[in-house]
């Protein structure tokens, strides 16, 4: 159990800061996953490491995640409005619905 809880906070590391960029290596992802989650680069490090992690920077990290899937929603219905709308009105439609209702998510 404590392995499964181990691996998810290395997910959680990867769902927050997405693939390295070109210009990166990992300590300056590591920085980019810190800078994006509110945390230390000590601590995000330490998660990425499979180290003892806070419920806060759990939760922290956990938030930041939704953050970035949220953007990818919002992103995808653009790239859908302008491919072919009406074709797509329902799915758009269906996204921005989804994201209206996710907002809550930005508030303190």
């Amino acid at each position: 159990m404590r392995r499964m809880a181990k691996a998810a906070m290395r997910e959680l590391v990867i769902a927050v800061g997405g693939n390295l960029r070109p210009t990166e290596n990992r300590k300056g992802w590591l920085a980019r996953v810190a800078r994006l989650a509110g945390l230390s680069p000590r601590v995000v490090r330490a998660a990425w490491q499979n180290e003892q992690a806070s419920r806060e920077t759990r939760n922290k990290l956990q938030l930041a995640a939704a953050k970035n899937e949220l953007q990818a929603l919002a992103d995808l219905a653009e790239l859908l409005r302008h491919g072919d709308a009406d074709f797509f009105s329902q799915d758009i439609a269906g996204l921005v619905h989804t994201l209206r209702k996710a907002r809550g998510l930005d508030s303190p």
